[in-house]
């Protein structure tokens, strides 16, 4: 029989107070709201008409409870939801600041903005000495709220992207505010800054993305998860949401007020590298007794905020709970801790019905955009750190208060964003792309701002690839991957960046076709360098890079690609070819070329079940080379013998790859031997000992993992940073 889930949620509430409204507001009407189902693909034509895809298997259905029950009875059908609105509250009514531009700069060394001097919190998070550092210069940040006006102190910035999810429109003024709360929480994070007007933002150069998800009467849940996804698709980087709904229990528990469709859109962004934050919750579930974090707060995808007050200490209205993140200032506008003589909210420009001017606000929704804004910063900092590493940053340098360590009322502790940007989880960087193609390119990306010359392999198969590493390294060129019959659009738009004059594939016909070859064409020469089988395509490469000969060769097998491919970088720094063997015996080809190139040196990669005792006798008699032996009890240890090797004095850049499959690998070697450093291997889910311990002699200040989070979990990417050495 088939299951379906009906979910009846609570009402939820936005999480701050808003200013006086602009008297011509929207419906609070909810009835047009209809509902959510998730629903097989093979079921969706039976939906009724009008109904959009929202995220993965979710679509918004107009209709009501006779039309929910329709849908009920198709096939296919495993969940059906209302569709609840995260609700604006009562107003708690904001206290109009003075007008803009009116006092005068305490400090020499303090943003010129004429307020700047009443945004006690921005010292709290320690802004001032974070600012030298970053100012999130090419980050977008999206507002998911009551959308954002322009006043005069944001009038520096050119919004992208605008969005009005209530009605599926975009472009310049869609998301315009209706309330002057979405247009205040985006001055916290961005506020134009230096201009001689107003107050400053934390992320004063990053771009603003607003996106409107709430009217007068909340927002329904499948519009905040289409802002979700407007967001990802559109390039957000971070996504603030000071919204939610109330919860009566923990995220484990799964309340009633955590939204399925929600969820699935904060995972789509989650999978999509986007940082989302959001408030905790304005309803005292922290005193006097600890209770719940609002949702989407509470999401595991998501920096849950509570709010602090001037003093630092959690304010009487912030929700905590298992699933709070860390706090930030919120404000408490009915108090005077720091005796300025001015009420202690947190101060941006917003509007009323009079116009715009500065207002003093408090709430969760105030605290949200302070972890936004400082996570602009940190990723602007390192645009490649990936979310997971930027909320590691966040975390981990939070200013401990409460309880000893993360507790329940302040989770990790209160935001310290100079401190953040001095975390070594900002130099673990994480280059993947969501399939092997892409990952290849986004290595590319990150370790080559051109070209003259880029290596062209198959992204099925390891054999003709295990060669080039070396000589790609050498030339200070990129190998990226095609398919047998044709090329990815993400090769294609990584040749048309990098502008290579020369492009060298790898391998015959059977292994890249010729129609990829003519593909080819149209982004450089192209040429070939391909044998009857994978040994002579090494013998192809070693001469063609090295036609008068090399002192040092490195032998491995050709049977298996560990080995061959930790060998890359090696063969780089050491100016030496790769040949391949047969575990027993040396093939003709290989004979051939070490005639050819006459090594003094040879390197034997692998232990004896990779390259035996009888291989090694071949090659001392075939050859007048010292012959020597680079091999570990696994491919683990045998990377990281050859580390030790090929740099014995440490290495400032670590390249991190799984053992467990070859295309990272293969196409991460050139990109670690440019930057100076050796390749590296871990289990997906754990760092092997032999890794872990050449981690520590090499002492790297910058460790770059390739492959995505299914070659390489997030806990391996965040156990790197234990090893990083400022």
């Amino acid at each position: 029989m088939k299951r379906v889930i009906v979910t009846i949620a609570v009402l939820g509430m936005l999480l701050a107070a808003v200013p006086v409204g602009n008297p011509a507001v929207a419906s609070t009407d909810t009835t047009g709201d209809g509902f959510v189902v998730e629903i097989d693909a093979q079921s969706v034509d039976g939906l009724p008409a009008g109904s959009r895809h929202i995220v993965g298997d979710w679509y918004a259905v107009p209709g009501d409870v006779r039309s929910m029950g329709k849908v009920i009875a198709l096939p296919g059908v495993r969940r059906i939801d209302t569709n609840p609105r995260a609700q604006l509250p009562p107003s708690e009514q904001p206290v109009q600041a003075v007008a803009l531009a009116s006092l005068a700069i305490p400090y020499a060394s303090d943003p010129t903005d004429p307020s700047y001097g009443q945004q006690w919190h921005f010292p709290l998070v320690d802004a001032p000495a974070a600012w030298p550092l970053s100012t999130g210069a090419g980050v977008t940040v999206a507002v998911i709220d009551t959308g954002v006006s322009k006043g005069p102190d944001l009038a520096c910035h050119d919004f992208v992207d605008e969005y009005d999810a209530l009605t599926g429109t975009s472009g310049p003024g869609a998301a315009a505010d209706w309330s002057g709360h979405g247009t205040h929480v985006a001055g916290t994070i961005a506020q134009c800054t230096n201009n001689g007007i107003g107050v400053a933002g934390l992320a004063y150069d990053a771009r603003l993305m607003p996106i409107k998800a709430m009217d007068s009467g909340g927002g329904p849940a499948a519009v905040v998860a289409d802002a979700i996804v407007w967001a990802t698709d559109h390039g957000a980087d971070v996504i603030n949401m000071s919204l939610g709904w109330p919860c009566t229990g923990t995220w484990a528990e799964q309340p009633d007020c955590v939204q399925a469709v929600v969820s699935s859109a904060i995972e789509y962004a989650a999978d999509h590298d986007v940082l989302l934050v959001a408030a905790s919750g304005n309803d005292g579930y922290c005193a006097p007794t600890l209770g719940w974090v609002s949702f989407p707060a509470n999401h595991p995808d998501v920096l849950g905020i509570g709010a602090v007050d001037a003093a630092g200490a959690v304010t009487g209205y912030s929700d905590c709970g298992v699933d709070l993140s860390m706090t930030a200032p919120g404000g408490d506008t009915s108090a005077d801790l720091n005796a300025d003589g001015n009420p202690d909210g947190v101060l941006q420009e917003s509007f009323n019905s009079n116009g715009f001017g500065l207002f003093w606000m408090e709430g969760t929704s105030s605290a949200s955009p302070h972890v936004a804004g400082a996570a602009a910063m940190l990723r602007a900092a390192n645009p490649r750190v990936p979310a997971v590493g930027i909320r590691a940053a966040l975390e981990s340098t939070a200013t401990d208060v409460g309880d000893p360590g993360t507790d329940l009322v302040y989770g990790a502790g209160v935001l310290d964003i100079a401190a953040a940007l001095a975390s070594p989880h900002l130099e673990v960087e994480r280059h993947a792309g969501l399939d092997r193609f892409k990952t290849a390119a986004a290595i590319s990306q990150g370790a080559f701002d051109a070209a003259g010359t880029v290596y062209v392999a198959a992204g099925e198969g390891f054999a003709d690839g295990l060669a080039v590493g070396p000589v790609a390294g050498i030339d200070h060129a990129p190998i990226l991957l095609v398919e047998q019959a044709g090329v990815p659009q993400a090769t294609l738009d990584e040749l048309t960046r990098l502008a290579p004059t020369d492009i060298v594939i790898i391998g015959g016909a059977t292994a890249v076709s010729s129609d990829v070859e003519t593909q080819l064409g149209a982004y450089g020469t192209v040429r070939r360098l391909g044998g009857t089988d994978r040994y002579d395509t090494a013998r192809l490469i070693a001469l063609d890079a090295f036609p008068t000969g090399a002192s040092t060769v490195i032998v491995t097998t050709g049977l298996n690609y560990p080995d061959g491919l930790a060998a890359g970088p090696l063969g780089a720094s050491l100016g030496a070819p790769v040949l391949l063997t047969r575990p027993d015996s040396l093939v003709p080809a290989t004979i051939d070329a070490l005639a050819d190139l006459k090594p003094g040196t040879i390197l034997v990669v692998g232990g004896e079940s990779a390259v035996s005792a009888g291989v090694v006798a071949q090659l001392e008699s075939l050859t007048s080379a010292s012959v020597t032996r680079l091999a570990g009890a696994d491919r683990y240890e045998t990377a990281a013998t050859i580390a030790q090797a090929a740099y014995p004095s440490g290495a400032g850049v670590v390249y991190v790859a799984t053992g467990l499959d070859f295309p990272d690998a293969l196409t991460a070697g050139p990109a670690s031997a440019f930057g100076g450093g050796p390749l590296l291997l871990t289990h997906p889910t754990s760092i092997p000992a032999a890794t872990a311990a050449e981690l520590q002699r090499i002492g790297p200040s910058r460790i770059v993992v390739v492959g995505g989070r299914g070659a390489v979990a997030d806990t391996v990417l965040l156990g790197l940073a234990a090893y990083i050495v400022p």
